[in-house]
């Protein structure tokens, strides 16, 4: 679960390159451990980690401006959100 967390993180906040965030990286993460969370469903921290997962990507998104600049919470269009990953992530959170 350590390394699935890094690789997540270093997706949403790459530490090299030009681009933000790296699709490719988030979605490599999310992948297995929703594998784990099918596998172990009584695993609470596996499945608060897939939780805090789709939770952070729902607004990748609305992360940035049209600049590329990293935008705040409070100015982010919230229209922009994907909502069905938000259903997914708190249904995660109610079920453990």
């Amino acid at each position: 679960m350590k390394v699935l967390c890094l690789v997540f993180t270093e997706g949403y906040a790459a530490s090299a390159g030009g681009e933000l965030a790296r699709l490719d990286l988030t979605g490599e993460a999310i992948r297995p451990t929703r594998t784990l969370v099918d596998a172990m469903p009584d695993e609470a921290e596996a499945t608060g980690l897939l939780a805090l997962m789709l939770l952070t990507e729902s607004r990748r998104a609305a992360r940035t401006g049209d600049d590329g600049r990293l935008l705040l919470l409070d100015e982010q269009d919230r229209t922009r959100w994907d909502r069905e990953l938000i259903r997914e992530g708190t249904e995660l959170i109610d079920r453990v």
